[in-house]
């Protein structure tokens, strides 16, 4: 009984890892991508705030999972790094630079396998999102594997990203797919149809 409840909080603290970090994410995102960020949709709703939020939502992540948080977040690092390989950072390094140190950090935290599993399933999402942004990438020119490769080619590259992190973790590839699709379909999209409803709410 004692093994079944150890298990199961294994799993809790795992799946609410991974939840914390997709927001992290997203949000971070959202940050760096929106000319005003704090005035729409969550991060609006949390105002100032947000930054202390996001970053208490990391801490709490890596204090649940860290094993799983660090591998998840570098993908991101590095996958969101990969339209813009030479592009010169603070430190000194190029994206590219930044991208093979977080690559060999995460090497070093959580090993080979959950490594390459945390770059398949982060890109197969990156993926997905880009062929469902076709319609609003497209006239702005933005930077899109689907466009790029092609709605076809880029549906297969999606299918066999996803199935190969499937085999290598299966329910940690579910529970951050999920997550995703909640956080940015679900959480954020809300918010910003609570917007478009009320644009002064917020106000």
């Amino acid at each position: 009984m004692s093994n079944v409840i150890s298990s199961l909080m294994s799993y809790s603290s795992s799946v609410l890892a991974v939840f914390l970090t997709g927001f992290v994410v997203k949000a971070i995102d959202d940050l760096l991508d929106e000319d005003e960020p704090l005035t729409r949709g969550l991060l609006a709703y949390l105002g100032k705030g947000a930054y202390i939020y996001v970053l208490l939502a990391l801490l709490i992540a890596c204090t649940l999972d860290f094993s799983v948080t660090f591998p998840l977040f570098s993908a991101c690092y590095i996958v969101g790094m990969f339209s813009s390989w030479s592009m010169p950072l603070p430190f000194g390094l190029s994206s590219f630079g930044e991208s093979i140190v977080m690559f060999f950090l995460s090497l070093i935290v959580a090993g080979n396998a959950v490594t390459i599993w945390s770059l398949l399933i982060i890109f197969s999402i990156h993926i997905l999102d880009d062929l469902l942004d076709i319609a609003v990438d497209y006239p702005k020119g933005s930077a899109n594997y689907a466009l790029r490769w092609g709605r076809h080619p880029t549906i297969f590259v999606f299918l066999i990203t996803l199935y190969s992190s499937v085999l290598m973790q299966p329910f940690l590839s579910v529970v951050v797919l999920c997550c995703t699709l909640i956080i940015s379909e679900g959480i954020f999209k809300l918010f910003e149809e609570e917007d478009r409803d009320d644009p002064t709410r917020f106000c």
